[in-house]
């Protein structure tokens, strides 16, 4: 387990961080971790530092060096583990933590879209992805071979060409190649019992996940249908049917009837794909010794993939070694923090400061309420506060009015338009003369004309510097609470 960051120093808005910067949390992860972050505010620098951590590239690192900085990114962070501290300095980690796995804006480019840039590129990344170094070497050894072929044949036509054929030198590179044939079938055959029921499980499992998302999308293969040269083998990508109809990631031509993915997919649609492809890994590979690391996973997702997502990410949270996510939507923290409330998830927050961004503790559960709570939760909170400042004083008194707004627009919705202010609301009552229900609120006009005149003028710029009567508010916030009843 990652089990603090130390400090990040000119890496990305990490201009400088310690894990001092927030009092009220000791810098510590816990096995779950929800880190809620505006865009912008360093969530994708994190999610770097962790993948930079678990390939050993030292690079994504200094691509992401803070811009303006003229020193070095220096990052040190405590794993569980013997190794200990685990430090970036000079350029270089001096240790590694392999077992992690993260979703992110790399992951879906790097992996599986970016064919619509480089199919050469994409087609070895996935490779790697999939059958991590045998699958390369298969490759290599294949590339090999054909190398030695195209020699062998080359060879064969220059000695042809000679006056004087050399029957012996001709048999010997004929053999050769007869036996460069075999060997370049057997690397296919070796390839494909290896590559083929790992690409069908990949596909299955993907499309199980996908289901959930759309009803219209799906793999079709991992492999390119109907080979047209025997390195296509070697060479796996994203082969999808929407509606039934093929489509690849290849240049666009008009005159064939197969789509073309670029121009197709939605870019939820291809979040869609890609999650779901990262999650058919996770059930392939297995999650209970991995630390899991998603980045804004519902990039362009609308409501409903949202639901699944949270059940599919919760039960992950709660079955692999340590789990991140960092998200830009609070909404979609607190659905996870609630999910997952017997695990003890720890929320915290990115804020920028004019320095730095830095993590802190984050109250979700207060920041996520709604306006109405929020100032029912302000002067609630109002008697028990030590120290009363004024703006303190100010705020519990601009509550008032919205309180009553919303009780009255709540209860009596037939009566009131969302538009309404409390003087408007006292109008009403007063002039209606056919609703009973509105006539019976007449007996606390008195009470709600002076809860309105003691409140609107704080809402207004003019009386900011006169000094509040703390025996005044007292009284004001006891009238509310029996108004607030009688309503």
């Amino acid at each position: 387990m990652i089990t603090k960051i130390i400090k990040i120093e000119n890496v990305g808005t990490f201009k400088s961080y310690s894990n001092k910067s927030d009092r009220s949390w000791n810098g510590s992860f816990n096995k779950i971790n929800l880190v809620y972050g505006p865009n912008g505010s360093g969530k994708t620098t994190l999610s770097t530092i962790f993948n930079s951590l678990s390939k050993n590239k030292p690079e994504l690192i200094r691509y992401k060096r803070t811009i303006g900085s003229s020193s070095s990114p220096t990052i040190s962070l405590l794993d569980s583990s013997a190794r200990g501290v685990i430090a970036f300095k000079e350029n270089e980690w001096d240790g590694q933590i392999k077992n992690i796995e993260i979703f992110d804006v790399h992951f879906i480019e790097d992996f599986l879209f970016m064919s619509s840039v480089s199919h050469t590129k994409n087609s070895t990344n996935l490779l790697s992805l999939i059958l991590d170094a045998t699958g390369i070497n298969l490759k290599n050894k294949h590339k090999n071979l054909i190398t030695k072929r195209r020699v062998l044949i080359q060879n064969i036509k220059s000695l042809k060409s000679k006056k004087k054929l050399n029957q012996k030198e001709l048999k010997n590179l004929e053999s050769n190649l007869a036996l460069n044939k075999s060997a370049i079938d057997k690397s296919i055959d070796d390839f494909q019992k290896i590559a083929s029921p790992i690409f069908t499980k990949y596909v299955q499992q993907t499309n199980k996940h996908l289901s959930r998302f759309t009803k219209t999308i799906k793999i079709h293969s991992l492999l390119t249908p109907q080979l047209s040269f025997e390195s296509e083998a070697f060479k796996p990508s994203l082969n999808l049917e929407i509606n039934g109809k093929l489509i690849k990631f290849k240049s666009p031509d008009l005159s064939k009837k197969i789509g073309n993915a670029k121009f197709t997919l939605s870019e939820g649609d291809k979040n869609a794909v890609a999650l779901s492809f990262f999650l058919a890994r996770l059930d392939i590979i297995g999650v209970k010794e991995k630390i899991i690391v998603f980045d804004d996973p519902l990039s362009s997702f609308d409501k409903s993939r949202k639901t699944s997502t949270v059940y599919l990410l919760s039960k992950i949270a709660s079955e692999c070694e340590q789990f991140f996510l960092f998200t830009h939507d609070i909404f979609f923290a607190k659905a996870i923090s609630d999910k997952l409330d017997f695990d003890n998830p720890l929320n915290l927050k990115i804020e920028r400061t004019i320095h730095s961004s830095i993590l802190i503790n984050h109250q979700i559960e207060t920041e996520t309420l709604s306006g109405y709570h929020k100032n029912l939760q302000t002067i609630k909170n109002y008697p028990c506060l030590s120290i009363k400042t004024e703006l303190d004083k100010r705020n519990v008194i601009r509550c008032i009015r919205p309180v009553l707004e919303s009780l009255f627009k709540t209860k009596y919705f037939e009566y009131f338009s969302l538009n309404d202010w409390l003087g408007d609301i006292i109008s009403k009552i007063r002039i209606e003369k056919d609703a009973k229900i509105l006539m019976d609120l007449t007996t606390i006009l008195p009470d709600l004309i002076e809860l309105n005149d003691f409140s609107k003028s704080y809402h207004h710029s003019e009386i900011e510097n006169e000094p509040i009567d703390d025996i005044e508010i007292d009284k004001y916030l006891e009238l509310l609470k029996k108004t607030v009843i009688k309503i």
